[in-house]
């Protein structure tokens, strides 16, 4: 298990900017330069590293450099942008906390492309739900996606703790 100790070892990283460098020879990729700013975006958006033969999310080392270990719960990036890995940015949170932080509806055939609203095909109307604390809230029925959309962002502001828009 990587340890800050280790960690502090191999890398820099400013919590200023959200950036790890090498700092240490015997980096696995002779490319890169000791003090080059290291990292790749992984399939998810999220910078990634390769670090004593395994990947790590750099977001999580942030973590782990700062406050000496791993999460408990999930990363959340504060201002949705997954390479924003600067300390302030990131927060230590359950899963159910960090979805109340999506920005986008679930991409199936039932939701519209707003968050929030889902067209209901008995009545031919958008429905606006909302969950919070494993509740589910009907917010109620409306003519566009548009209105549905909107209840659900004034419940979200309300109701999500961890909600940022």
């Amino acid at each position: 298990m990587l340890t800050q100790e280790r960690l502090k070892f191999r890398l820099n990283y400013d919590p200023l900017t959200g950036l790890f460098s090498w700092k240490t020879k015997g980096h696995p990729c002779s490319k890169i330069k000791i003090d080059g700013i290291l990292g790749c975006v992984n399939v998810h958006g999220y910078i990634q590293v390769k670090l004593d033969n395994k990947h790590y999310l750099v977001h999580r080392l942030a973590w782990l450099y700062v406050y000496g270990k791993f999460p408990d719960g999930q990363i959340d990036h504060i201002d949705h942008n997954k390479t924003n890995n600067r300390i302030k940015n990131l927060r230590d949170v359950s899963h159910s906390l960090n979805q109340q932080n999506i920005l986008f509806a679930p991409k199936n055939k039932k939701h519209s492309k707003l968050l929030g609203a889902c067209f209901h095909k008995q009545t031919g109307k958008f429905r606006a739900r909302i969950r919070t604390n494993g509740i589910q809230k009907h917010l109620g029925a409306f003519d566009t996606a548009q209105e549905a959309h909107q209840a659900y962002l004034d419940a979200k502001r309300k109701l999500h703790s961890t909600c940022t828009i």
